[in-house]
């Protein structure tokens, strides 16, 4: 059998692998392998070919990765509770007010530094882990 064969047979079982387990991953690496077999018809070196099935599958992940991160940016800028109100009673000496948000006690903070802390009705501009950046309405 001829090394194209082998990678063929390679990028056949990883991707079905992949759709059993559904990991990506082994899709990336489906793509190198067959970067790779492509490769092979051109009569070039095993070497070569490894080196591209490498290059292919890490690049593919790491397009994967940008991706994701970009979408993952605007997924938390779009989140649903940017826009709600909330109610300032009083705020701490560290800068920080308590409250209460969809049944829970949140920490808020001021959107910007130079926000003035005044009570009464906030909306929320943004969320940093558990904490709700606020500015008076």
């Amino acid at each position: 059998m001829s090394i194209t064969t082998w990678w063929w047979i390679g990028f056949f079982v990883l991707l079905a692998t992949e759709l059993v387990t559904g990991t990506f991953y082994l899709l990336m690496a489906a793509l190198g392998l067959a970067a790779a077999a492509l490769l092979s018809y051109a009569d070039t070196t095993l070497t070569q070919q490894l080196t591209v099935a490498a290059l292919v599958s890490s690049g593919a992940v790491a397009v994967w990765h940008m991706a994701k991160g970009r979408q993952r940016t605007r997924s938390a800028d779009t989140s649903m509770d940017i826009g709600q109100t909330v109610t300032v009673d009083a705020w701490q000496a560290d800068a920080t007010t308590r409250v209460h948000y969809r049944g829970a006690d949140w920490t808020a903070i001021a959107a910007a530094p130079d926000t003035p802390q005044t009570l009464g009705a906030h909306r929320i501009v943004a969320i940093d882990g558990s904490r709700l950046r606020i500015t008076p309405m």
